[in-house]
């Protein structure tokens, strides 16, 4: 899949921003450039998109950034849904913004479920929206590693499922989404709070321009979503009621020449994720 405008975004941020970066303006180029190279990358998909109100389940298993082509590379063959948003800030925007979730409880290892976050991208607040919410970013974030590892979310599933038994959950891993756990080349972490939005770091970054070899990006990728397995079979085990393995987003693993992923991108990697029904009622 070409993308004549990643081109420009990867000299630019490789050659030019390192040399201005001190001056007015570097930034703002900077991410526009980003936001038209990913914007620029369009793609037919037929399928009309699924919120989470339009299908069937009791347990929503949410891997953030997860494709639906490396999960069944990983856990076998699985249906499919499209999303109706290429990242997390859509994701909340869509689902949470005018629909009531008060049966279900929200356990989380993604930072958007932060109250101001949450509140500017649904006018909402998480406590009105869900009957709780377990924000597992709070107290078991993993410093060394800069994420949330999956037993800390499995943990708080677990609780939550004792503690409400009767309620719906929705389960938010942060894999496979990056930081590359246990990778020493990955030095990137996300940030426990919003980040700046002038911030451009981690692997993704490097490989867009050249710096690291995009198959190391692609290895660390389906290292992180390895780190579910256990993690899953877990739930599986121990939550009652239909539960289902989806994602929020998907990924860019070079589409385009780009990595990662960005709001209002119709790449199919970014849209298409698994929707695998691992317990039926």
């Amino acid at each position: 899949m070409g993308n004549i405008l990643s081109a420009p975004y990867r000299y630019y941020k490789g050659v030019v921003f390192p040399r201005v970066n001190h001056l007015r303006g570097s930034n703002f180029i900077l991410r526009n450039l980003r936001r038209l190279a990913f914007l620029s990358i369009r793609e037919n998909i037929e399928e009309e998109p699924e919120g989470l109100k339009d299908k069937e389940w009791d347990n929503l298993i949410i891997l953030d950034a997860c494709r639906h082509d490396f999960y069944e590379e990983e856990f076998g063959d699985s249906d499919y849904r499209i999303t109706e948003g290429s990242a997390s800030k859509e994701y909340i925007k869509k689902n949470f913004s005018d629909q009531d979730f008060k049966n279900t409880v929200y356990i989380t290892a993604n930072p958007h479920l932060y109250e101001d976050i949450f509140s500017d991208l649904t006018g909402r607040r998480p406590e009105d929206v869900f009957h709780t919410v377990f924000n597992t970013y709070e107290d078991k974030w993993d410093r060394q590693e800069g994420t949330v590892l999956p037993e800390s979310v499995v943990k708080d599933a677990i609780t939550a499922e004792k503690l409400f038994p009767g309620k719906r959950k929705i389960i938010h891993f942060m894999q496979p989404h990056g930081p590359f756990v246990g990778v020493e080349w990955d030095k990137g972490k996300l940030a426990k709070k919003k980040r700046s939005r002038n911030e451009e770091i981690g692997v993704f970054d490097e490989a867009q321009i050249g710096l690291i070899d995009g198959e190391r990006v692609v290895e660390g990728y389906r290292q992180n979503l390895s780190l579910l397995e256990e993690g899953i079979k877990e739930l599986k085990e121990k939550l009652e009621g239909k539960t289902v393995v989806t994602a929020d987003h998907g990924e860019l693993l070079g589409e385009g020449g780009m990595y990662q992923h960005f709001e209002g991108c119709d790449a199919v990697a970014l849209r298409k994720v698994p929707w695998d029904v691992i317990q039926e009622e």
